[in-house]
Protein backbone atom coordinates (compact mmCIF):
# COMPACT_ATOMS: atom_id res chain seq x y z
CA UNK A 1 0.00 0.00 0.00
CA UNK A 2 1.63 3.71 -0.99
CA UNK A 3 -0.26 6.47 -0.41
CA UNK A 4 0.49 10.01 -1.68
CA UNK A 5 -0.46 12.87 -0.71
CA UNK A 6 0.42 16.78 -0.18
CA UNK A 7 0.34 17.33 3.59
CA UNK A 8 1.74 20.36 5.43
CA UNK A 9 3.77 19.84 8.07
CA UNK A 10 1.27 20.35 11.04
CA UNK A 11 -1.01 18.02 9.33
CA UNK A 12 2.01 15.55 8.92
CA UNK A 13 2.73 15.83 12.41
CA UNK A 14 -0.78 15.13 13.63
CA UNK A 15 -0.02 11.95 11.64
CA UNK A 16 2.63 10.64 13.65
CA UNK A 17 1.09 11.60 16.86
CA UNK A 18 -1.98 9.41 15.19
CA UNK A 19 0.36 6.33 13.93
CA UNK A 20 1.64 6.29 17.20
CA UNK A 21 -1.05 5.96 19.30
CA UNK A 22 -2.64 3.44 16.48
CA UNK A 23 0.40 1.34 17.32
CA UNK A 24 0.30 1.63 21.27
CA UNK A 25 -3.21 0.79 20.98
CA UNK A 26 -2.88 -2.33 18.98
CA UNK A 27 -0.15 -3.64 21.00
CA UNK A 28 -1.96 -3.49 24.23
CA UNK A 29 -5.14 -5.21 22.84
CA UNK A 30 -2.47 -7.85 21.90
CA UNK A 31 -1.33 -8.36 25.42
CA UNK A 32 -4.79 -9.50 26.33
CA UNK A 33 -4.84 -11.89 22.93
CA UNK A 34 -1.69 -13.40 24.09
CA UNK A 35 -2.86 -13.82 27.90
CA UNK A 36 -6.09 -15.55 26.80
CA UNK A 37 -4.21 -17.75 24.05
CA UNK A 38 -3.66 -20.13 26.13
CA UNK A 39 -5.46 -23.98 25.90
CA UNK A 40 -7.98 -24.08 28.63
CA UNK A 41 -8.49 -19.84 28.87
CA UNK A 42 -11.94 -19.27 28.75
CA UNK A 43 -11.78 -15.59 27.38
CA UNK A 44 -11.40 -17.36 24.35
CA UNK A 45 -15.36 -19.06 24.30
CA UNK A 46 -17.53 -17.76 21.93
CA UNK A 47 -19.66 -15.14 24.18
CA UNK A 48 -22.59 -15.07 20.83
CA UNK A 49 -22.48 -14.96 17.50
CA UNK A 50 -23.80 -11.97 15.22
CA UNK A 51 -24.21 -12.65 11.15
CA UNK A 52 -24.16 -16.96 11.08
CA UNK A 53 -22.26 -19.56 13.13
CA UNK A 54 -18.97 -18.67 12.54
CA UNK A 55 -19.19 -15.07 12.99
CA UNK A 56 -18.30 -14.79 16.56
CA UNK A 57 -17.49 -12.67 20.11
CA UNK A 58 -15.66 -13.67 22.53
CA UNK A 59 -14.92 -11.48 25.85
CA UNK A 60 -11.50 -11.12 24.26
CA UNK A 61 -12.73 -9.36 21.47
CA UNK A 62 -14.81 -6.95 23.87
CA UNK A 63 -11.62 -6.61 26.44
CA UNK A 64 -9.65 -5.69 23.20
CA UNK A 65 -11.98 -3.28 21.99
CA UNK A 66 -12.74 -2.04 25.40
CA UNK A 67 -8.83 -0.73 25.53
CA UNK A 68 -8.37 0.68 22.37
CA UNK A 69 -11.49 2.93 21.82
CA UNK A 70 -10.48 4.16 25.83
CA UNK A 71 -7.33 5.13 24.92
CA UNK A 72 -8.54 6.82 21.68
CA UNK A 73 -11.50 8.58 23.56
CA UNK A 74 -8.89 9.60 26.21
CA UNK A 75 -6.60 11.65 23.42
CA UNK A 76 -9.27 12.58 20.73
CA UNK A 77 -12.66 12.94 22.13
CA UNK A 78 -14.03 14.67 18.96
CA UNK A 79 -12.93 11.68 16.99
CA UNK A 80 -15.65 8.88 15.98
CA UNK A 81 -14.86 5.33 16.30
CA UNK A 82 -16.74 2.65 14.31
CA UNK A 83 -15.75 -0.83 16.86
CA UNK A 84 -16.46 -4.26 15.15
CA UNK A 85 -18.00 -5.68 18.00
CA UNK A 86 -19.84 -2.34 19.59
CA UNK A 87 -20.92 -0.52 16.27
CA UNK A 88 -25.13 -0.38 15.83
CA UNK A 89 -26.16 -2.59 13.38
CA UNK A 90 -26.17 0.47 10.95
CA UNK A 91 -23.87 3.36 11.21
CA UNK A 92 -23.01 6.16 8.84
CA UNK A 93 -19.20 6.72 8.21
CA UNK A 94 -19.08 10.36 7.27
CA UNK A 95 -15.81 12.80 6.02
CA UNK A 96 -15.46 13.81 10.28
CA UNK A 97 -12.44 12.08 11.67
CA UNK A 98 -13.20 8.27 12.39
CA UNK A 99 -11.33 5.69 13.72
CA UNK A 100 -12.65 1.92 12.60
CA UNK A 101 -11.41 -1.23 14.57
CA UNK A 102 -11.76 -5.07 14.45
CA UNK A 103 -10.45 -5.62 17.91
CA UNK A 104 -9.54 -9.41 16.99
CA UNK A 105 -9.31 -10.36 13.57
CA UNK A 106 -9.65 -13.84 12.47
CA UNK A 107 -11.69 -14.90 16.00
CA UNK A 108 -12.50 -17.83 14.26
CA UNK A 109 -8.76 -18.45 14.12
CA UNK A 110 -8.22 -17.30 17.92
CA UNK A 111 -10.95 -19.42 19.31
CA UNK A 112 -9.54 -22.21 17.13
CA UNK A 113 -5.84 -21.77 18.22
CA UNK A 114 -5.07 -21.01 14.68
CA UNK A 115 -2.20 -18.00 14.89
CA UNK A 116 -2.98 -15.94 11.76
CA UNK A 117 -5.24 -13.34 13.74
CA UNK A 118 -4.44 -9.68 14.70
CA UNK A 119 -5.64 -6.27 15.89
CA UNK A 120 -6.92 -3.88 13.21
CA UNK A 121 -6.91 -0.12 13.84
CA UNK A 122 -7.39 2.18 10.85
CA UNK A 123 -7.87 6.36 10.73
CA UNK A 124 -9.71 7.49 8.21
CA UNK A 125 -10.53 11.41 7.16
CA UNK A 126 -13.20 12.22 4.18
CA UNK A 127 -13.78 8.88 4.25
CA UNK A 128 -9.88 8.00 3.40
CA UNK A 129 -7.71 5.69 5.43
CA UNK A 130 -4.67 8.06 6.67
CA UNK A 131 -3.26 5.52 8.92
CA UNK A 132 -3.40 1.98 9.01
CA UNK A 133 -2.05 -0.40 11.84
CA UNK A 134 -2.05 -4.38 11.18
CA UNK A 135 -0.51 -6.09 14.34
CA UNK A 136 -0.41 -9.64 14.93
CA UNK A 137 0.31 -10.21 18.26
CA UNK A 138 1.15 -14.38 18.15
CA UNK A 139 3.61 -13.78 15.62
CA UNK A 140 4.61 -10.44 17.28
CA UNK A 141 4.63 -9.09 13.58
CA UNK A 142 3.74 -5.60 13.02
CA UNK A 143 2.27 -3.50 9.67
CA UNK A 144 1.67 0.40 8.78
CA UNK A 145 1.08 2.82 6.61
CA UNK A 146 0.42 6.34 6.54
CA UNK A 147 -1.08 8.37 3.40
CA UNK A 148 2.10 9.26 1.75
CA UNK A 149 4.52 7.83 3.23
CA UNK A 150 4.73 4.13 1.89
CA UNK A 151 4.00 0.89 3.82
CA UNK A 152 6.35 -0.87 6.94
CA UNK A 153 6.64 -4.00 8.87
CA UNK A 154 8.61 -4.59 12.55
CA UNK A 155 8.82 -8.55 12.62
CA UNK A 156 11.51 -10.76 14.47
CA UNK A 157 12.74 -11.47 11.09
CA UNK A 158 12.76 -8.02 9.14
CA UNK A 159 11.88 -4.45 9.60
CA UNK A 160 11.57 -1.96 6.94
CA UNK A 161 9.57 -0.94 3.97
CA UNK A 162 7.11 -3.39 2.61
CA UNK A 163 6.04 -3.72 -0.95
CA UNK A 164 3.72 -5.70 -3.75
CA UNK A 165 6.19 -8.18 -5.60
CA UNK A 166 4.83 -6.38 -9.03
CA UNK A 167 3.52 -9.48 -10.07
CA UNK A 168 0.65 -8.82 -13.03
CA UNK A 169 -1.32 -11.88 -13.01
CA UNK A 170 -3.59 -13.77 -10.79
CA UNK A 171 -1.57 -17.20 -12.22
CA UNK A 172 1.56 -15.86 -11.06
CA UNK A 173 0.10 -14.55 -7.77
CA UNK A 174 -0.53 -16.28 -4.80
CA UNK A 175 -3.72 -16.17 -3.39
CA UNK A 176 -5.38 -16.84 -0.02
CA UNK A 177 -9.35 -16.67 0.68
CA UNK A 178 -11.34 -17.87 2.75
CA UNK A 179 -15.27 -18.81 2.35
CA UNK A 180 -16.41 -15.39 5.20
CA UNK A 181 -18.61 -16.64 8.22
CA UNK A 182 -21.73 -18.07 6.61
CA UNK A 183 -21.05 -22.07 5.57
CA UNK A 184 -24.34 -22.76 3.85
CA UNK A 185 -23.73 -25.27 1.19
CA UNK A 186 -24.58 -22.46 -1.40
CA UNK A 187 -21.79 -20.24 0.15
CA UNK A 188 -19.02 -22.37 0.33
CA UNK A 189 -19.88 -23.97 -3.13
CA UNK A 190 -19.37 -20.81 -4.93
Amino acid sequence: IFFRDNMSGSEAADLDEILKLAKEVAQEAGEVVIKNWGQGVCRSEVELTKSGAADLVTVTDQESEKIITSRIRGRFPQHAIIGEETAAEKYVLTDAPTWTIDPVDGTTNFVHRWPWTCILVTYLVNKEAHVCVTYNPIGNEMYWAVKGRGAFTKSPRYEGPIHTSGTKTVGESVVVMEVGYRREEQTIAH
